[in-house]
């Protein structure tokens, strides 16, 4: 477990921490949380959970490149 696993653990418990498993194959970061929910992320995609009911609430994926072009 990384530093990130763990902080999840500890803010929402093995509920949590089961449902981030299923979402996410690779390691994620942290993206943000509040006292409602928490939004982890890496490379592809980044999730948003509630803190509550430890279930997702919206996906968001990444297209293409994320860094910026020139046209």
């Amino acid at each position: 477990m990384n530093k990130y696993a763990i902080e999840v653990t500890r803010i929402g418990g093995d509920a949590l921490m089961k449902s981030v498993l299923k979402e996410f194959s690779s390691d994620f970061v942290i993206v943000s949380r509040t006292q409602d929910e928490i939004i982890l992320g890496d490379n592809i995609k980044n999730i948003k959970f509630s803190r509550k009911n430890n279930r997702v609430l919206e996906r968001h994926f990444f297209e293409g490149s994320r860094g910026i072009t020139r046209k």
